[in-house]
């Protein structure tokens, strides 16, 4: 006997629920059949405070950045002025000749610039770590992806420094034109630094710097302009800012896209020490020319980049083609957070955080397109023929 009462469409299962849509800087474009779907987990909006700094927050962490740099190089500086002053006298104060060791103390001050900064360099990597721990809490540096890039990723950040360095420096060099002081005021800075020993240079240039700027703009503003602005609009103020830390006008906007392929390496290999080395391998390339500066191919470098008009468009056609394939493949082998039932992890805006501990997420990389690694092999022959060719490499006896 059939029940008026039944109804079939409301004793059935209730149709599954469609998982929401993501805005679109939060949706991932995968590679192949087999990727993972990116879903938002989240249950409730994340608090803006503890996505991260905004970009007032931001300046204020630049300004705390600045004063501990200046203080520590200006009491590194009195305590240097002090013991040369108690060497001299040599326990007879009355003795003192002041006007001949005040004459002889600025080539002193001089010869241990590179002290002073290294002493800078130390006080902001504690100041960017304590700001970090701060900001993110207890967790906030282990967030940041502490784990070692992929070798693949190793590789593709060494072969994207030449040519970046190259559009960097020639940009810069265009911009010195602009503000004839700024060129000044690096020409002297770096012929201070030529004093130093080149380990020393590696040091304190290379890695100090990678340290702490990396830890202030790829762990702190970063993190928080990416996730309160979206992906492209948080790296592009991330890097403005980054630029304005370098104060020398013309040096200030040669970095800001160098700061912008920093945080994309940052964002596609979710791995903290992929910046930093890529930083480190930009700056350590800088001082290594400066300390062979004669040398005739590294001649031959500065002539190509201080020439008028700046180095032949066909080099910079092949630097350009060479980072663009780079750029292109890290986004095709990015890293992404999956969750064991097969979707990516997602908190609910943009972010190179590791997930949180009670979160159960691997690492999974993206498979490149052979096309676009066979025209990343053949732009970077390019830009190696080019540059050999131009610079007359071929011609040096090795």
């Amino acid at each position: 006997m059939i029940d008026p009462q039944h109804n079939p469409a409301r004793d059935a299962d209730p149709a599954p629920t469609q998982p929401p849509v993501l805005p679109a800087e939060q949706v991932f474009l995968e590679v192949g059949d087999n990727a993972p779907v990116a879903v938002d987990v989240s249950q409730a909006p994340v608090p803006l405070r503890k996505r991260g700094p905004g970009l007032w927050e931001s300046i204020a962490w630049m300004v705390g950045f600045y004063v501990v740099q200046i203080t520590v190089m200006v009491l590194a500086a009195m305590a240097l002025v002090i013991a040369f002053f108690v060497t001299a006298a040599g326990g007879n104060p009355q003795g003192i000749d002041v006007a001949g060791l005040t004459k002889s103390l600025l080539p002193q001050l001089d010869s241990n610039l590179i002290s002073i900064i290294g002493a800078a360099q130390l006080a902001t990597v504690l100041y960017a770590l304590l700001a970090v721990r701060l900001r993110f809490g207890v967790r906030g540096v282990r967030s940041l992806g502490l784990q070692l890039p992929w070798g693949g990723h190793w590789l593709l950040i060494a072969l994207i420094i030449a040519p970046l360095s190259l559009l960097c420096s020639t940009l810069q060099a265009a911009m010195f034109d602009c503000f004839p002081s700024s060129r000044g005021q690096m020409e002297e800075l770096m012929k201070s630094l030529a004093q130093a020993p080149l380990s020393m240079l590696v040091l304190i240039i290379g890695l100090g710097p990678a340290l702490c700027e990396e830890l202030l703009f790829r762990g702190l503003i970063g993190r928080g302009l990416m996730a309160r602005h979206g992906v492209i609009a948080g790296i592009f103020m991330t890097s403005v800012l980054f630029g304005l830390l370098h104060i020398n006008p013309g040096q200030a906007i040669a970095v800001i896209p160098m700061g912008m392929v920093l945080h994309f390496v940052y964002y596609t290999t979710r791995s903290f020490w992929a910046p930093v080395t890529l930083h480190l391998f930009n700056n350590s390339l800088a001082v290594i020319l400066l300390k062979h500066s004669s040398v005739p191919a590294v001649v031959k470098i500065d002539q190509l980049v201080e020439a008028q008009g700046g180095p032949p468009v066909s080099i910079l056609v092949a630097s350009v083609a060479m980072v663009t394939a780079i750029l292109i493949l890290l986004w095709q082998t990015r890293v992404q957070f999956v969750l064991r039932d097969g979707t990516v992890w997602n908190p609910g805006f943009a972010t190179t955080s590791a997930p949180p501990p009670d979160v159960d997420a691997i690492p999974i990389r993206q498979d490149p397109r052979f096309l676009m690694l066979a025209g990343s092999t053949i732009n970077s022959l390019g830009f190696a023929a080019g540059v050999w060719r131009l610079t007359g490499w071929a011609g040096l006896p090795w």
